[in-house]
């Protein structure tokens, strides 16, 4: 086998989701189960062929060190692959969370649920935009009424995301937001005062819907 097409093996069983899912102590062991094999094979050999004990020391240390450089190359692309898989899994996690819902064709929903930190703020800001545009909706209703808590960072996001869609010629309706958030924005002074707010999604829903 060429050293090319020993490295496809390598990443090839590293990328398997079988070897993914099992437990890196338990292919480390199968290894050195395969070790044993191949040292028990060469021990007969040497014994049969009456080679010398230099000869087969250097036989035995060039399959240990084979095997060596094979498990520490099978970790390096296992930990590599297994980060891959991690990360394709969070990008899912945060398009989950920060969907961009339409409701008809000119008006969408983003419902924003639970915990928001910076990173899923940034991601939030871009994956709005991007969908408002694709969408080519001119309403988006913001509803945060599942937000228990959001730093100044993340404040200043969102009142971002809304000045940003206006560039857009977006329409923004904040929803829901709870008194205690409404209050430490204005402690912070974040003028979500200036957008505009409805105490839920219904009423919001019910103002567009007037219009149009």
């Amino acid at each position: 086998m060429s050293c090319d097409a020993f490295e496809d093996w390598i990443v090839s069983i590293a990328k398997d989701d079988r070897h993914l899912d099992t437990p890196i102590e338990a292919i480390i062991n199968e290894f050195y189960r395969n070790q044993t094999l191949y040292l028990d094979v060469l021990r007969d050999f040497c014994r049969e062929k009456k080679v010398d004990a230099q000869t087969a020391l250097n036989y035995n240390e060039k399959i240990t060190d084979s095997f060596n450089q094979v498990i520490v190359w099978f970790i390096r692309e296992n930990a590599k692959q297994s980060q891959f898989k991690l990360q394709a899994q969070q990008d899912m996690i945060l398009e989950l969370s920060t969907p961009v819902i339409s409701l008809t064709p000119t008006v969408a929903l983003l419902p924003l649920v639970g915990e928001i930190d910076t990173h899923r703020a940034q991601y939030m800001m871009e994956n709005v935009l991007h969908s408002c545009s694709k969408l080519g909706v001119d309403h988006l209703f913001i509803d945060m009424s599942g937000v228990l808590v959001i730093d100044t960072m993340v404040a200043h996001r969102i009142f971002s995301i809304v000045e940003s869609l206006k560039l857009l010629g977006v329409e923004t309706i904040i929803s829901g937001m709870r008194p205690e958030i409404a209050q430490t924005s204005t402690q912070l002074g974040i003028p979500f005062s200036e957008l505009k707010t409805t105490h839920s999604l219904k009423n919001a829903v019910e103002k567009i819907m007037l219009t149009k």
